[in-house]
């Protein structure tokens, strides 16, 4: 259910309905904080660390990602949820504002989870993740895909055709 509610979420903004989207990103985040409290299990803390980083609460779901690098569990998926995570905190920080509106401190901010979650399509790839062909697409990542350094990261890291 959370993670249906995290594609109305997604589709809200998409269409241009912001509190629609809003309200089903929090309903999301509330139901991964509840599996992330009562499970110890991988995928809850990737799922609530992505879905917080959409919300824009980037530090929460940062001190997440970094508990669960600790952790290192599953490595192969979670180089590809950190890389979400970081470009969606990217994105959350920009606002939709172009370069010349944002402070200093958050172009800085900004570039900080770029170059983290560039780093993080670098692990993907060293640990040979299945999910380094989902890169391209997924939606989670559309703000890293608007990035020349990301497409240039891709051509130099994906297996030749």
């Amino acid at each position: 259910y959370a993670l249906a509610l995290y594609g109305v979420g997604v589709a809200g903004r998409k269409a241009g309905d912001p509190k629609k989207a809003a309200a089903a990103m929090r309903e999301c985040v509330r139901l991964r904080e509840e599996l992330y409290r009562e499970e110890d299990n991988p995928r809850n803390a990737w799922g609530l660390m992505v879905a917080l980083a959409r919300s824009g609460n980037t530090d929460r779901a940062v001190k997440i990602l970094r508990e669960e690098q600790d952790r290192n569990r599953r490595p192969d998926h979670f180089w590809f949820n950190a890389a979400c995570a970081y470009s969606l905190c990217a994105e959350s920080v920009a606002l939709g504002k172009p370069d010349d509106k944002l402070t200093a401190d958050e172009k800085k901010k900004r570039n900080g989870f770029v170059v983290d979650a560039l780093a993080a399509v670098d692990k993907v790839f060293e640990v040979k993740s299945p999910k380094s062909a989902e890169l391209q697409n997924d939606p989670d990542l559309g703000y890293l895909q608007r990035l020349p350094a990301f497409r240039e990261k891709l051509a130099a890291l994906s297996p030749a055709k």
